[in-house]
């Protein structure tokens, strides 16, 4: 009786010891011989590299009259995992920006950890949404390009993306 319970000791000794060894080979794998890798992805994780586009100048005619501008502007996005009153959310946010409120529900419902919900809109209307403080739901500053003579000229000044990149005419030719 008391040999099998040396035996039994034995045994549970020699299990714990292999294991131990696995467990510090894998630690040995992972810290030293997978140290870049893992060092990388957490880089990667960490900082995110956001590359900020210069304002665009102004064009005028020849009078010295402005044909496209920027203008300061807001677009709104939501973090859906973040919002806590829905039903307000969509309330106000469909009034003020004359949204359907059932695409306003898909993009708060999304399993996307960003969604944009209105690009470029005026700062005074941004103002007022931004007092209402409505959670999980964020302004970014961005430029707007506009053209106070509406459609003067548009086929030689062309026009810009949503992020104010050239596409057509002199927006295009003098992106660089």
């Amino acid at each position: 009786m008391l040999l099998e319970g040396k035996k039994r000791a034995l045994i549970m000794l020699w299990a714990a010891s292999i294991i131990f060894s696995m467990i510090a080979l894998r630690l040995f794998y992972l810290q030293l011989i997978m140290h870049d890798f893992y060092r990388g992805r957490s880089y990667d994780q960490r900082l995110r590299v956001i590359t900020l586009s210069p304002d665009r100048g102004d064009i005028f005619d020849r009078s010295g009259n402005v044909l496209a501008t920027t203008i300061d502007s807001y677009s709104i996005f939501v973090v859906p995992s973040a919002v806590k009153e829905k039903n307000r959310a969509i309330e106000v946010l469909s009034n003020a920006l004359k949204l359907n409120r059932a695409t306003l529900l898909e993009k708060i419902n999304s399993k996307k950890p960003f969604v944009w919900v209105k690009r470029m809109i005026e700062v005074p209307l941004a103002a007022k949404l931004m007092e209402k403080d409505l959670a999980g739901f964020g302004f970014l500053p961005e430029k707007k390009r506009v053209y106070p003579k509406k459609k003067l000229a548009s086929q030689i000044l062309g026009f810009v993306g949503t992020d104010n990149q050239g596409l057509s005419g002199l927006e295009l030719s003098f992106e660089k």
